[in-house]
């Protein structure tokens, strides 16, 4: 029995240990930063949507207001008018605003997703002319590849 245990022993001491390179550190890293960033930008992409929304109810709220404008008095009916239409143009900006929002969440999404494959590609340890085909295969909506 205790010649099985020094055997043991003796074969883990004999196996390399795996210590982590400084590249595969970096390479964590930069997975780890890439998942940040998207899901950062997803929360942002959400609030963007969110806000979207708001202005387009908005907008919607403002032209049902101009129906009540026949109930003012002729003597005030210009001034809400003018309130109703500045509250459009201001409902149309955030509007406006938000799909730029939107436009750039959705950027920084498709780059989080490119950094975290190009990261796990490089720590796959797939050759480098494989990794660069990989990059370049065609993606149409229907199928991947």
């Amino acid at each position: 029995m205790n010649s099985l245990v020094m055997d043991a022993v003796a074969q883990s001491t004999k196996q390399p240990q795996y210590r982590p390179t400084l590249e595969d550190k970096d390479l964590k890293r930069l997975d780890v930063f890439g998942h940040k960033v998207y899901t950062s930008s997803t929360l942002q992409f959400r609030i963007a949507n969110y806000s979207a929304l708001l202005s387009s109810y908005d907008f919607d709220n403002y032209n049902k207001l101009f129906e009540f404008a026949s109930y003012i008095p002729e003597d005030r009916r210009a001034d809400f008018k003018s309130i109703l239409s500045e509250g459009q143009l201001i409902s149309r900006t955030a509007l406006q605003a938000s799909l730029v929002m939107a436009d750039t969440a959705v950027r920084t999404i498709a780059t989080a997703v490119v950094m975290r494959r190009s990261s796990w590609l490089s720590a796959s340890g797939i050759p480098k002319d494989l990794q660069t085909k990989v990059e370049d295969l065609p993606f149409d909506k229907d199928k991947l590849f």
